[in-house]
């Protein structure tokens, strides 16, 4: 005669992962998103302000070589009418571009730090 129906033919099942060992994982996965996130993002919008800089230095340069062959002055109907020749956005993050004294500057990633490092070297150091 067989007892019961053979479906207890072992008391425990070895294969899986249990709790504890899927609740490690992803304490460890956790902590590893909060020190990557960060940093990705931060890498992703110092390249954005890379990106605007370059296209800036670029359209200025071009600008100013329309300018000279053209023999034209600057107003700002040239300069938004050269800007609506450009094919795409020159910035990332569509910044409204303006020229101001030979230099095209953005209103989202302008180089404020720059003028900073200036009136520093202008400074007697501290002794």
């Amino acid at each position: 005669m067989r007892r019961g129906n053979g479906l207890c033919k072992r008391p425990f099942d070895t294969k899986g992962y249990t709790l504890l060992e899927l609740l490690a994982v992803l304490v460890i996965l956790g902590i590893v998103a909060l020190i990557a996130v960060p940093s990705v993002v931060g890498s992703i919008e110092k390249t954005k302000e890379e990106v605007c800089r370059s296209n800036r230095l670029e359209l200025s340069k071009s600008y100013k070589m329309q300018l000279q062959s053209e023999g034209m002055e600057h107003s700002e109907g040239t300069f938004n009418t050269f800007l609506l020749e450009v094919d795409g956005t020159p910035c990332p993050e569509k910044g409204i571009f303006t020229y101001e004294d030979g230099v095209i500057s953005c209103n989202l990633h302008s180089d404020d730090h720059n003028d900073d490092a200036d009136e520093e070297d202008n400074e007697v150091p501290y002794l």
